[in-house]
């Protein structure tokens, strides 16, 4: 089966999803999910940010890359729970 579907890339039957597609979509699928859960949601300036600052620590170390976005996310779950 395998090399069917490899016969059918080098054919151009089947087309590769570029990489940092597939990365976008379940970055942003998690975003959405995110919402559902809190109850607020980001500007698009403030999403891109964070994903800005997690793909720049991401270049260095993944787990710090997290750890950090987990952080800033725990501060705004902190101040929306005390809006007034």
């Amino acid at each position: 089966m395998l090399d069917s579907r490899f016969d059918d890339i080098k054919s151009g039957k089947l087309n590769l999803i570029p990489s940092d597609e597939v990365e976008a979509y379940f970055r942003e699928k998690s975003i959405a999910a995110h919402r559902a859960q809190s109850g607020y949601e980001f500007q698009p300036g403030a999403r891109f940010g964070l994903g800005e600052i997690w793909e720049l620590i991401r270049q260095e170390d993944l787990t710090a890359a997290d750890t950090v976005i987990g952080e800033i996310l725990s501060g705004i779950r902190a101040v929306v729970a005390f809006p007034h």
